[in-house]
C-alpha cells in the first residue's frame, strides 16, 4: 500500500485535515473523550477531498452507539468481565479502479486527563481493556456489530491496538497498546484499573530515542521500516500523516487469506455493515461491500446522535480511502 505523499495537493489535504480535526478536539478537550470522539467525526466528514490527477481520495467517519463493540474472552481459561473493544476504529484502505487492495486498522481507546492541572497529565487505565488491546486474546462478540463469532486477530505490527491520550491545549498523542502494557506489567489482565502520571512513561519513551514535542507528552514517532510498528509513538501531527499515508495499523491484504487475516476482514466489515445500517460512511461501504443497496447520506456535519446519552458507550470510525484511477 502506498500514498501520494508527494503531491503538493495531497500534502495540502493532510495539513487542511489535521487542522480541521484539531480545532474540534480543542473545543471538546475539557468535556471528556466521548465529546472528543465526537468531534473528530464531525469534522472529517467536513473535510474536502483533494483534486488529483491519478487518484480519488476520500476521508469520512461515522458514530455508532449502543455498547456496539462490547467483547468477552478469558486469560488463564478463566472468563472475565466483558469490555468495550475500543472507542476509535481507524481505517484505511487502498483500492485500485474501485476495486479493494487492502487496508489497515487500528482499535483506539481515548484517555482524557484526569487532573485540573494541564501540565501534569494523568491517565486512568483499566487492566482488563489493556490486556485486549494489547495481546488481542481470542474474543468472542457481545454487542451488535460484533455479535456471533470469536475472532482471534494478527497483531504483527503492535499497532492493531492502542491508546490515544489526550492533553491541553487539544492534543492526541498515540502510544502502542503494547508498549503500554510492557509499563503497566502489574495492571495488565486484572480487573482493576491503574492511574498513570505521564511522567511515569518518560523513561520507557525516551529508549525510543525521540525527541520530545512540546505540547504534549509522548515524544514523536519511532518507526522502522515501511510500518508504524510496537515501538511507535506518534504525536497528533505524526497520526494524521502515518494514517492517510496508509501506514498506521495491523494490515490487510486482498492476496492473503490465512485464517487470522480473514478474521480481520470480518470484523472491519461488521463494523462497516453497522455504519451502512445508520447510512454512514458510504464511501467506505461502495468499496467493502459493493453489491448491497443503499441510500443517500445523511448531509455531513449533521449531528447523528441525537436522543442518545452522551455519555453512552459510543464507536467512532474514522476511515480514508485512496483509490488509484490510472
Amino acid at each position: 500500500m502506498y500514498a501520494p505523499e508527494g503531491d503538493d495537493a495531497f500534502q495540502s489535504w493532510q495539513d487542511d485535515l489535521r487542522e480541521s480535526i484539531r480545532a474540534g478536539v480543542e473545543e471538546a478537550c475539557c468535556g471528556g473523550e466521548v465529546d472528543c470522539v465526537k468531534a473528530m467525526v464531525r469534522h472529517i466528514n467536513d473535510a474536502k477531498p483533494p483534486a488529483l490527477s491519478h487518484w480519488s481520495v476520500a476521508a469520512e467517519s461515522a458514530l455508532l452507539h449502543g455498547g456496539i463493540s462490547q467483547v468477552k474472552f478469558t486469560i488463564a481459561g478463566v472468563e472475565q468481565p466483558r469490555r468495550e473493544l475500543a472507542d476509535l476504529c481507524v481505517i484505511a484502505a487502498s483500492a485500485e479502479k474501485g476495486q479493494l487492495t487492502g487496508f489497515r486498522v487500528c482499535f483506539i481507546q481515548t484517555k482524557a486527563n484526569h487532573r485540573d492541572d494541564r501540565h501534569h497529565a494523568s491517565y486512568d487505565i483499566d487492566g482488563l481493556q489493556l490486556w485486549l488491546l494489547s495481546r488481542f486474546p481470542k474474543f468472542e462478540g457481545i454487542g451488535r456489530f460484533v455479535k456471533g463469532p470469536s475472532y482471534h486477530l494478527n497483531n504483527t505490527t503492535g499497532m492493531l491496538g492502542a491508546y490515544g491520550f489526550l492533553s491541553h491545549p487539544g492534543e492526541m498523542s498515540l502510544l502502542s497498546a503494547r508498549v503500554l502494557a510492557n509499563v503497566l506489567a502489574e495492571c495488565a489482565g486484572r480487573d482493576k484499573s491503574r492511574e498513570i502520571d505521564a511522567r511515569e512513561l518518560a523513561p520507557t519513551l525516551a529508549a525510543l530515542g525521540s525527541g520530545w514535542s512540546r505540547d504534549c507528552f509522548c515524544p514523536h514517532r519511532a518507526s522502522t521500516g515501511g510500518d508504524t510498528t510496537a515501538l511507535a509513538t506518534l504525536s497528533y501531527d505524526d497520526f494524521v500523516r502515518e494514517w492517510t499515508g496508509l501506514r498506521l495499523g495491523e494490515p490487510w491484504y486482498s492476496t492473503r487469506a490465512n485464517h487470522r487475516d480473514v478474521a480481520v476482514r470480518t470484523l472491519v466489515d461488521r463494523i462497516v455493515a453497522a455504519a451502512v445500517d445508520e447510512n454512514q460512511l458510504p464511501h467506505v461501504a461502495q468499496l467493502f461491500h459493493p453489491d448491497v443497496p443503499r441510500e443517500e447520506p445523511e448531509a455531513s456535519g449533521e449531528d447523528r446522535d441525537t436522543g442518545h446519552d452522551a455519555e453512552a458507550p459510543a464507536l467512532g470510525i474514522l476511515a480514508v480511502i485512496l483509490d488509484w484511477r490510472g
